[in-house]
């Protein structure tokens, strides 16, 4: 299967590209409703997935409805515009 570079739709702001540029392995926010962590873990976890092709990367959760209501939507608006984009094109699993 030939690399393919997918552009993503997500933009941080300052205090998130912060946190994202801290390079430990876990880390604790303390932010409000509104600050956009979702869209951050998203963010990291989708670079974690391009960096291991073959590997596995979770969003985790306590409960699948749980993760489906926080991050599914969000994720998907992450893709929209390459999955608009290739509209067309068959889906190959």
């Amino acid at each position: 299967m030939a690399n393919t570079v997918t552009k993503l739709n997500i933009k941080l702001h300052a205090n998130q590209q912060n946190i994202h540029d801290n390079a430990r392995q876990f880390t604790v926010i303390k932010a409000g409703k509104r600050f956009g962590k979702t869209k951050l873990a998203i963010y990291r976890t989708l670079q974690k997935a391009g960096n291991l092709p073959d590997g596995n990367v979770w969003y985790v959760a306590p409960t699948y409805r749980q993760a489906k209501q926080i991050a599914w939507w969000e994720l998907v608006e992450c893709f929209r515009p390459s999955l608009s984009a290739e509209k067309s094109k068959p889906i190959s699993l």
